[in-house]
């Protein structure tokens, strides 16, 4: 019973995640690489340029992945989605609906979360994986693509990984967005927790830890710079010193678990406050 009211109320909320205004804006912002690329092709057929050799090419993309889509397009998405999810209940006066269905007040926080995921986690990877088959096809074409992902260099491996770390980035931040829509009323806080999460190559090894972008950075495939060239400039790389896999999972797992209880508790005390008002 519990179960099919969870997978009831999370098709309701994927359903009006889907026509909102923030949407829109997610929908433009995993294009934006995309449109980038298909223009590049463009003008390298016109201008009958050869593209980059296919290795050049994989440090392109690794370095979209880790300037672009973590510091920005992940970002935004999972934060702006994340909000929405939340606060459409507030803004359309709906909350006092989800109230009064006996479903758990856990339970409906589990379902919007969930309906924030599939959302965004289909939202982001159909970008991810688009963006490096239109760039293997505009440089190489249809059989080197195939032999780029299957063959000795077995690329499907990285980008799955670059995957999971995608996604693990975006529930991190959706739990963030979530419990924001939950106190906030606009996206007023996202800018300021950008700057900081974007300043990560800038600060001193000992601030970079307090910066989430640090252990996303640290799980990707790649390290920014080998360890034997480490050294004096290490405190203005992106990562320095990476963290552990454990130190990952530990610190973003706990700031998931706190976001997605201040969601909870606040949805607690609106409906307390919603059976005072109406008492």
């Amino acid at each position: 019973m519990l179960f099919r009211q969870i997978i009831a109320t999370t098709r309701l909320s994927i359903r009006r995640l889907l026509f909102t205004r923030f949407m829109v804006a997610n929908l433009l912002l995993a294009a934006l690489p995309i449109i980038i690329l298909v223009l590049i092709g463009i003008s390298l057929h016109f201008h009958r340029m050869s593209g980059p050799d296919i290795g050049t090419l994989h440090r392109y993309l690794e370095q979209l992945l880790r300037m672009f889509y973590l510091h920005f397009i992940i970002f935004f998405v999972a934060i702006i989605s994340g909000f929405a999810i939340v606060r459409q209940d507030l803004d359309d006066r709906t909350l006092h609906y989800l109230i009064l269905v006996p479903v758990p007040r856990w339970a409906v926080i589990v379902a919007k979360f969930i309906a924030f995921w599939v959302v965004t986690a289909a939202t982001l990877l159909a970008s991810l994986w688009l963006t490096y088959i239109i760039a293997m096809l505009i440089v190489a074409g249809p059989a080197a693509t195939v032999r780029d992902l299957f063959g000795n260099e077995l690329w499907f491996v990285v980008l799955l990984r670059e995957s999971g770390v995608l996604l693990l980035a975006m529930t991190v931040y959706g739990a963030i967005g979530m419990a924001a829509g939950s106190v906030f009323k606009s996206l007023v806080f996202a800018p300021i927790l950008w700057v900081w999460e974007s300043a990560l190559p800038w600060l001193p090894m000992g601030l970079k830890r307090l910066t989430l972008t640090h252990y996303f950075h640290s799980l990707l495939p790649f390290p920014t710079t080998p360890a034997s060239q480490r050294g004096a400039w290490s405190a203005i790389e992106i990562v320095g010193v990476p963290a552990t896999m454990l130190e990952c999972f530990v610190v973003l797992t706990i700031v998931t678990i706190i976001a997605v209880g201040v969601a909870l508790l606040v949805f607690w005390w609106r409906e307390c406050a919603y059976v005072e008002e109406a008492a």
